[in-house]
């Protein structure tokens, strides 16, 4: 091969092994063997070896670059439509943290829009990432920005991904659970991290109900164990009355018993934090213990209202899920737990299952009242 490029460059390379234009392109003349001079793009890169050093050598024809630029873009392009239509977020950091890139992903799970996040730093946009505990990179008294700018070079040093999660506050209020991997990208010149995040927030809400309800479950194991062993009326509504609440994460409750003497129900026990106004009697079908009674079925209610319905305004309290208490097709009582947070799917059914034990419970005491009643009436 002929060309500008002589040969005493390439000696000098192998022999010191060292370069201050390694892999950096230059161009050189060539001339083919059909005689047509044409100029290519060259770079040299030193290769240690067991005995000394290897020259790789790398050319390219100039006149190919236009057409490998047209394959290039329309790669670019079909990448770039793969990350924006991607359901995750995907951004890119410098080494100080400062957002460069910013896919549509981001923007929904995130709620920032591109133009807003790109040149700002990410813990400036999501301070509470990293105030959360369960964000935590570092040191807790590392600052958010402290703790992020520490653990990019330990990411870039070891190249791997660092994955984490927390609970992150949606520009629309709604709290989103997201997990992150940030990973170190490797350029020529510049040190930039990725980050792919991931809304979880319906997994999570799922594996927060599944705890939640093997919690129930399990209180509602150790509640019929309780109240089934207690005889003592008054005692036994005393044992209701909380385990009620601790079930269904309420914040208050009220506890209706029938009396067969008046024909009503009567409020046994009401108790809780934020108690709402109920009613001391009910008759079947009047009030909200009254429509229980008169359905015989479960009721969940998401905007419960006391008092008069031409006044609700004035009369608004919050969620109430009540189940009836029956023995068979004797009909005791009514339960109700009241709640300021919205009631989960299982609630209903493990209140009625709670009601079932109650019921067997509250039957169990009555007779054992009546039969101490008699047996005193006996000896005097």
């Amino acid at each position: 091969m002929t060309g500008v490029q002589t040969c005493a460059l390439p000696i000098l390379l192998l022999e010191t092994g060292k370069s201050e234009t390694q892999g950096q392109f230059f161009e050189i003349e060539y001339q083919r063997g059909d005689d047509k001079k044409i100029v290519l793009l060259a770079a040299n890169y030193i290769i240690p070896s067991h005995q000394g050093y290897s020259l790789f050598s790398i050319y390219l024809d100039l006149e190919t670059i236009h057409s490998v630029d047209e394959s290039w873009n329309f790669t670019a392009a079909k990448f770039r439509a793969v990350v924006e239509q991607a359901g995750d977020g995907i951004l890119i950091l410098d080494s100080q943290g400062i957002v460069l890139d910013w896919n549509q992903g981001c923007e929904t799970i995130l709620g920032l829009a591109r133009a807003v996040a790109v040149g700002k730093r990410l813990v400036d946009l999501f301070p509470e990432m990293f105030d959360n505990a369960d964000w935590k990179l570092n040191d807790v008294g590392d600052s958010p920005h402290d703790q992020l700018i520490r653990n990019l070079p330990l990411i870039a040093r070891s190249r791997l991904p660092r994955a984490f999660e927390g609970p992150l506050e949606h520009v629309t209020g709604m709290r989103k659970w997201v997990h992150a991997v940030i990973f170190p990208i490797r350029t020529e010149k510049q040190r930039w991290f990725g980050m792919i995040a991931r809304d979880m927030t319906r997994l999570k809400q799922g594996e927060q109900r599944l705890e939640r309800y093997a919690h129930q479950l399990e209180t509602l194991r150790q509640a019929g164990l309780e109240i089934s062993a207690e005889l003592g009326l008054d005692a036994l509504i005393w044992m209701i009355a909380p385990r009620a609440v601790e079930l269904l994460n309420g914040s208050a409750m009220a506890l209706y018993l029938y009396s067969p003497e008046r024909d009503r129900l009567e409020l046994a026990i009401s108790l809780g934090d934020k108690q709402p106004q109920v009613e001391k009697y009910a008759r079947r079908g009047e009030s909200l213990a009254g429509q229980v009674w008169e359905t015989g079925k479960s009721v969940l209610w998401e905007d419960y209202h006391t008092g008069r319905t031409s006044d609700l305004g004035k009369s608004y309290w919050g969620k109430v899920a009540g189940a009836p208490i029956t023995w068979s097709s004797e009909f005791l009582g009514v339960l109700f737990v009241f709640s300021d947070q919205p009631f989960v799917e299982n609630d209903l059914k493990i209140l009625e299952l709670f009601s079932a034990h109650a019921a067997a419970a509250l039957r169990n005491a009555r007779l054992h009242q009546q039969i101490s009643q008699i047996d005193r009436k006996s000896v005097v």
